[in-house]
């Protein structure tokens, strides 16, 4: 009997060490892994006709399987951040001079013209203060004067050809002014209708100087230079004029005709004695409160027409031939002098 029990000890610890080195070497799936074995001994009971002989059988110690190499993670070079750029300096704008003149209210235009003959010009102010204030170049007040309204716009102009230039402004009293070189009020009209431009061309081809409006009374005025209406004029639109008139000649005479847009979505053009222009008045299908362009863009010598209205930009081509422009576009001139040549 002892023989007997002492060989199956023998064949479990063999079998425990075959286990063990299969499981060193793989060959056992993992839910096949036994259990590891309680660390408490194991005790039988060998009967014999011997005295009963207890003895304790450590148990087998499996061995830990091998943990799975670790396989570092690739190794990422991280692309280069752009060089922030640092842009050159800018030279800050070097101002010879720079004033402030306050107008205390709206300023609605400005204008430049020589009042006094130096040869350096003054600038004009028009603002809804009521008043004209012409400024020296360096900024100091040359003087005021106080319409009954507020002023919207101004033009300078050598009316009666004696050299020194007058100022002319329209205000929201519905009149037109002209002042003198100094500012003394040579004369005013009263139309019926607020006056938002002015301008001043010799419509006649004389040495004099017509002063030239639209009101918001629907009417195209003209005044000779010492306030006297122009024959033929007034003439009345459908609506409110309220945009500046081009002045050119568009009908080869040699005299200025006068090209303007209304509220009632008409262009029109007039010569200076009050007739219809051909092919005027032009539709253009909505309100007009822009000044009209009058040019030659194709070198033709033809007279092309640029106007705003509500409704977009109109071109009109090959409008006539294209003579004199002594006004031909807002202000007279790319600059925006607003001062008659």
């Amino acid at each position: 009997m002892v023989k007997l029990h002492l060989r199956a000890v023998t064949h479990n610890r063999m079998t425990a060490f075959l286990l063990a080195i299969c499981l060193v070497a793989g060959c056992l799936p993992t839910e096949m892994i036994p259990s590891p074995v309680p660390a408490a001994p194991v005790t039988r009971t060998i009967s014999t006709s011997l005295p009963s002989t207890t003895v304790a059988i450590a148990p087998t110690a499996m061995p830990s399987p091998s943990p799975a190499p670790t396989v570092p993670p690739p190794t990422v070079t991280p692309s280069p951040l752009p060089l922030a750029v640092t842009p050159a300096p800018v030279a800050p704008l070097e101002l010879t001079g720079r004033w402030l003149h306050s107008a205390w209210d709206l300023v609605w235009d400005l204008g430049a013209g020589d009042l006094d003959g130096d040869g350096v010009p003054e600038i004009i102010v028009a603002a809804q203060d009521r008043k004209v204030h012409v400024l020296e170049p360096d900024g100091a007040l040359r003087w005021q004067y106080e319409a009954q309204a507020g002023v919207y716009t101004v033009d300078v102009a050598d009316l009666d050809g004696d050299g020194p230039a007058e100022v002319v402004i329209g205000a929201d009293d519905d009149r037109v002014y002209v002042l003198e070189a100094d500012g003394r009020p040579r004369w005013d009209y009263r139309t019926g209708g607020r006056i938002t431009r002015v301008l001043a061309a010799a419509l006649d081809g004389g040495g004099w100087r017509e002063v030239v409006a639209g009101s918001w009374d629907g009417n195209l005025y003209i005044w000779r230079d010492d306030g006297q209406p122009f024959p033929g004029w007034p003439i009345r639109a459908r609506d409110q004029i309220i945009s500046s008139a081009a002045l050119v000649d568009l009908d080869d005479d040699e005299r200025l005709d006068i090209v303007v847009g209304s509220r009632d979505g008409r262009l029109y053009g007039w010569t200076a004695r009050g007739q219809a222009l051909p092919g005027f008045p032009i539709e253009l299908g909505a309100a007009v409160f822009s000044s009209p362009w009058v040019g030659d863009l194709e070198g033709d010598g033809r007279a092309d027409i640029a106007i705003g209205a509500n409704n977009g930009v109109h071109l009109l081509r090959d409008v006539g031939p294209l003579g004199a422009r002594a006004w031909p576009t807002f202000h007279q001139n790319a600059q925006r002098t607003g001062a008659a040549p």
